[in-house]
């Protein structure tokens, strides 16, 4: 129901007439989707979890691939998290699950910042939010 209200009052301060597609008018207001902005903030979470900003309880469920001692790869190199193997579609959206997921299939210049804004600002960049 959020998403209609907020359609709706991009709608309003655009003046579009109604049946107006809402694709565009996020475009123009330069509004995320809320799935969008879920992704955003976990983003932001994860990056302040990799780069210890966040209490223990969070950053023990991370786990880096080179601290497990596998082989030497790609992904090792790129610095990935380990992602445990979830059966049930319910313990997919699981903080251990969910963070390591979205951090490695971030790009490594936006992976790379060095400060949280500048993060952010890539992150908006990439995904073409600005």
């Amino acid at each position: 129901m959020l998403h209609i209200s907020k359609n709706t009052y991009a709608r309003i301060i655009l003046r579009v007439p109604p049946r107006t597609p809402s694709l565009g008018l996020h475009k123009t207001l330069k509004v995320m989707y809320l799935d969008k902005r879920r992704l955003f903030h976990y983003a932001v979470l994860m990056y302040k979890c990799v780069n210890g900003d966040m209490p223990d309880y969070l950053t023990d469920k991370l786990i880096k691939l080179e601290a497990i001692g596998q082989l030497v790869n790609r992904a090792t190199a790129r610095g990935d998290l380990f992602m445990p193997q979830a059966n049930l579609a319910m313990v997919g959206s699981a903080f251990s699950i969910m963070g390591p997921k979205i951090w490695n299939s971030l790009p490594m210049n936006v992976r790379e910042a060095p400060s949280l804004a500048l993060f952010k600002q890539s992150y908006l960049t990439v995904y073409g939010f600005t």
